[in-house]
């Protein structure tokens, strides 16, 4: 295993370049749990290993909290998450907390369909406005951000007014489909997620005073998955200049 690992970090740190064939072997599939602001990296990277050596990332994508669910349901070798879900009490006789690896980071951003006038939102001020004004407001509550957004309300002193809006949904891709097809006014989400979603638009980031940033760490199982030492290449290929540029290329900034 360990053999086959290394030849599939070497293909990674090379891809493109002539003369790389797979090695033949047969790995374990890496079974990942992820968020949504760390998926498009991911499936970039399992693209990449799977081409250059036949490595497969086997992915379940889910909101944070939700994340924390699998995780405790169904074994695991890896998982990317906002740190803020380490913090839960769960969390602790699932992942080895201790140990956590800082992969990158995005901002929150204001998002419409991509059709809609964009509301003006570059002060606190203008965007505490836009919200009370605004019909709908589409929020995944299971998800790290959803929990950001309650304590932006709170910066704002609009908690209680927005209550009435609240468009809950389960996952950000169901905020998205309905944002797009016009039953959610507005919403909040990390801005390499609306870049990389159809029908919808970034108005703007977050104005300077209440910027928030997006941290996805990785996680590694308590007790090793199927695949431990994959799991351990997979951090270090997010650390390397390689995995750098594919986080760049998808709107996180590496840490």
């Amino acid at each position: 295993m360990r053999k086959f690992i290394t030849a599939s970090i070497v293909a990674f740190l090379a891809w493109g370049l002539p003369g790389l064939s797979s090695t033949g072997a047969s790995a374990a599939d890496l079974k990942v749990i992820a968020v949504p602001p760390i998926k498009d990296s991911l499936s970039e990277v399992a693209r990449k290993l799977e081409a250059a050596s036949g490595q497969k990332l086997d992915m379940r994508v889910a909101s944070g909290y939700d994340v924390l669910k699998m995780a405790i349901a169904s074994p695991f070798d890896i998982a990317f998450v906002p740190p803020l879900i380490l913090k839960e009490p769960e969390a602790a006789a699932v992942f080895r907390v201790g140990s956590v690896v800082a992969i990158g980071s995005t901002e929150l951003g204001v998002t419409v369909r991509a059709s809609a006038a964009k509301p003006e939102v570059g002060t606190p001020e203008a965007l505490k406005q836009t919200l009370l004004k605004a019909r709908t407001f589409g929020i995944v509550p299971s998800a790290a951000v959803g929990s950001q957004v309650a304590q932006l309300f709170d910066k704002l002193e609009i908690g209680q007014a927005m209550k009435a809006k609240l468009v809950n949904r389960g996952i950000v891709d169901e905020v998205i489909r309905d944002l797009a097809a016009g039953d959610i006014e507005i919403t909040i989400l990390p801005i390499n997620v609306i870049i990389g979603a159809q029908g919808i638009e970034l108005v703007a980031p977050l104005p300077a005073p209440l910027k928030q940033a997006v941290p996805v760490v990785a996680a590694l199982p308590l007790k090793d998955g199927p695949n431990p030492e994959g799991a351990r290449d997979l951090i270090a290929l997010f650390k390397s200049e390689a995995g750098a540029a594919v986080l760049k290329s998808k709107g996180l900034t590496p840490d």
